[in-house]
């Protein structure tokens, strides 16, 4: 968050919008300081696996900010596919007891908007309040919230997001 901050102070709305052709998933922190639901404990106690290398541990989690690209990484099978889950070869991975190893996955395919699946996940995925049926995409955009298990993430655009990181 603090290297997208950083950049957003330096860069115009069009410069930063102009970098980031991709949405950003963005979890704010909330009031309460425990999360609804233990971390499991990793040796590299790494919550996600970020571009700015930022960590989150414990009951940090809950307070703090998490955001992730929603893009490829680069090396990693399924190009139409941006994985999301526990494990640490997803392309989004968010190390909590709620989120399955393959919990969802975005679909990134050419001329269609973008699209999320549910993998069959234990505790369910969500957009908007409604509940992904696997293997049915549902689309999502700006503005979506989307919610793996107990996690709740808003999506942006590279404008909104850069709004948000000047607001705050």
């Amino acid at each position: 968050m603090e290297a997208h901050r950083k950049l957003a102070a330096q860069l115009s709305c069009e410069e930063f919008v102009n970098r980031f052709d991709h949405l950003f998933l963005v979890k704010r922190p909330s009031q309460s300081a425990s999360p609804s639901s233990p971390i499991i404990e990793f040796r590299t106690t790494i919550i996600s696996t970020r571009a700015q290398g930022s960590k989150v541990e414990g009951n940090e989690f809950a307070s703090s900010w998490v955001v992730e690209p929603i893009r490829k990484k680069p090396g990693r099978p399924f190009p139409e596919r941006v994985s999301v889950g526990r494990a640490s070869n997803c392309d989004i991975a968010i190390r909590a007891t709620y989120i399955s190893k393959l919990h969802a996955y975005f679909l990134l395919e050419s001329g269609q908007p973008l699209r999320l699946v549910d993998n069959k996940s234990a505790n369910g995925t969500w957009v908007d309040s409604r509940r992904l049926e696997d293997p049915t995409p549902m689309r999502v955009g700006p503005g979506s919230r989307v919610c793996f298990g107990a996690l709740t993430l808003t999506l942006f655009d590279a404008r909104q997001f850069y709004e948000l990181l000047n607001s705050t």
